[in-house]
């Protein structure tokens, strides 16, 4: 049987994963977007 508490940190530490590739991709996103206002 699996352990609740660890099934949880295992889903709790997947979402951190995805918000930190989120909040990756919105800053390559700005970087992207600075770099074309530039020229």
């Amino acid at each position: 049987m699996f352990n609740l508490a660890a099934n949880d940190e295992c889903l709790s530490s997947y979402f951190v994963s995805i918000k930190g590739i989120a909040l990756l991709t919105r800053e390559e996103e700005e970087d992207l977007s600075r770099k074309i206002a530039d020229g």
